[in-house]
């Protein structure tokens, strides 16, 4: 024989005070997820507005970045485009780690594509031909003097400095000691 007793549940509570009961936790508990549905609404809407403005600085900083770089004639205006595109798509989270003079240097994509263009050479640089200082030309890489000397002498001709070809080309070969040199070098070998 078990000496278990076995219980009987009693009702404190009628029927009718048991539904109403349970109608008031309903409530509260559609009340509460009403309120978590609202905070809810409220949090993605700020997570919104934050990731916005997360937006907006780092292209602010990345439009700073291009346009000091170009200044600076590491890039050629024609590449700006491209390089805000490709600083703005690096992320931050995906970090590369390098070591230089027995020294770890961990870098995110971003940070790493920022450090190798900030050590690019200057691919141009501006500066000041005409002795009267008319117009500012820019000076650019190339391959041969003689294809410089006519990209200068038209810009001379454009700018009203001279009227005829052949006065430009003295006139570019006259200011620029070091093209007049490379030109005649490459006149000598034809």
């Amino acid at each position: 024989k078990s000496d278990e007793s076995q219980g009987e549940t009693k009702l404190y509570y009628s029927p009718k005070e048991s539904e109403l009961m349970d109608k008031d936790i309903t409530k509260e508990y559609q009340a509460l997820q009403d309120k978590i549905k609202s905070l809810e609404k409220a949090n993605a809407v700020a997570n919104e507005e934050l990731e916005k403005s997360r937006t907006e600085k780092k292209e602010a900083l990345i439009s700073q970045f291009v346009s000091e770089q170009k200044k600076e004639g590491k890039i050629l205006p024609s590449f700006e485009k491209q390089l805000f595109a490709l600083l703005s798509s690096a992320t931050d989270e995906k970090v590369y780690s390098y070591s230089k003079d027995d020294e770890t240097i961990e870098l995110s994509q971003r940070e790493l594509l920022q450090e190798v263009v900030t050590k690019l050479p200057k691919l141009i640089e501006f500066a000041e031909i005409s002795a009267e200082g008319e117009f500012i030309i820019d000076r650019q890489p190339y391959n041969r003097a003689g294809d410089e000397v006519d990209r200068r002498a038209q810009l001379y001709i454009k700018h009203g400095k001279v009227e005829k070809y052949e006065d430009a080309v003295r006139l570019v070969l006259k200011e620029d000691k070091d093209l007049h040199t490379e030109y005649a070098n490459e006149q000598v070998q034809k």
